[in-house]
């Protein structure tokens, strides 16, 4: 599971809407939203896209977080 905040939080700090993260990882910004609320996973390749994207280590715990984020609490 992603941390939905922490995610979000670099998506916006780098510049992108989810339009733009979901148009790069080829999939429907509906479907993105889903996977940034942890509706439904991440395939690993998203994954590491991402992590080239927000130039973030594949490693960071914004992707395989313990503690996530209630996504109710997100404006997303």
């Amino acid at each position: 599971m992603v941390d939905s905040y922490e995610l979000m939080v670099q998506i916006k700090k780098k510049g992108f809407t989810q339009q733009d993260i979901a148009d790069k990882l080829g999939i429907n910004v509906v479907t993105l939203n889903r996977k940034i609320k942890n509706k439904n996973e991440f395939l690993t390749s998203e994954l590491y896209r991402l992590s080239e994207i927000l130039d973030i280590p594949i490693d960071s715990p914004i992707f395989f977080s313990h503690e996530v984020t209630n996504s109710n609490d997100l404006n997303c």
